[in-house]
């Protein structure tokens, strides 16, 4: 694999490439997953590209060929927070998701920026020291607190909240702020046991021939899931009502 990072001028890349060096490394060691070290990969500032795609927010391209990230300057909690997203979306369907599951690609996306995170938050042993020096882990808990209390769609019933909302979900995958309701139930539910979480490693492999739902995405990727893998499975098919 080649990354090239651009369009950034501030004296900060070798930070940058050991960041994206180590969430990688990180997303790997959880995730189980050799795609994303399988393609040439460019990362860019997007303010500094003309992105056909998304303007000045982050995007990935559907080719998976190039990441642009909006996060400026030495502000690495919220440069992790978008590069394990899209770093998300290389490791997934290399091909156009249909649009009905488009909004749970999205949802395991934003897992993959709170994991990430978390990972770093709870670290004690100074290897992500290069970024915030003694105080990253505090850095980054601080980060989550702010990013999981500033959402304004607190819900009683994840179920209720989705059977209400499915329609709308599975016609914009764009509802990032919808989905921290999940997030922060799924990772609840599951607290820092992420063991299970690689079978997001295997979601490139689904066969999406005639795929157009979430319960037969999920049901073909149990098939190829193991017994551990599936147990974190279920935990979003109860939290969703599937």
């Amino acid at each position: 694999m080649e990354m090239q990072i651009s369009g950034w001028d501030d004296g900060y890349n070798a930070i940058r490439i050991q960041i994206i060096k180590d969430v990688m490394n990180i997303m790997h060691s959880v995730f189980k997953n050799d795609a994303l070290y399988e393609n040439n990969l460019i990362i860019c500032n997007s303010y500094s590209v003309n992105c056909e795609f998304a303007d000045d927010k982050p995007c990935t391209h559907p080719d998976r060929s190039r990441i642009c990230i909006s996060s400026t300057g030495a502000f690495w909690s919220q440069f992790v927070h978008q590069l394990s997203h899209e770093l998300c979306h290389c490791s997934t369907s290399r091909i156009q998701l249909p649009q009905p599951i488009k909004w749970f690609d999205e949802f395991i996306c934003c897992c993959s920026s709170f994991l990430v995170e978390k990972y770093i938050s709870i670290s004690t042993n100074g290897k992500y020291d290069y970024m915030f020096g003694n105080n990253t882990a505090k850095t980054f808990r601080e980060y989550l607190e702010i990013k999981q209390s500033g959402h304004i769609y607190q819900v009683n019933d994840c179920k209720e909240f989705f059977k209400i909302n499915r329609i709308q979900y599975e016609t914009d995958q764009n509802l990032i702020k919808n989905h921290d309701v999940f997030v922060y139930e799924f990772f609840h539910r599951i607290g820092q046991n992420w063991s299970g979480l690689s079978f997001v490693g295997k979601m490139w492999k689904v066969n999406l021939d005639g795929c157009y739902s979430i319960e037969e995405y999920l049901s073909r990727l149990s098939t190829i899931s193991t017994s551990e893998e599936n147990k974190i499975l279920n935990v979003i098919k109860e939290i969703f009502g599937l």
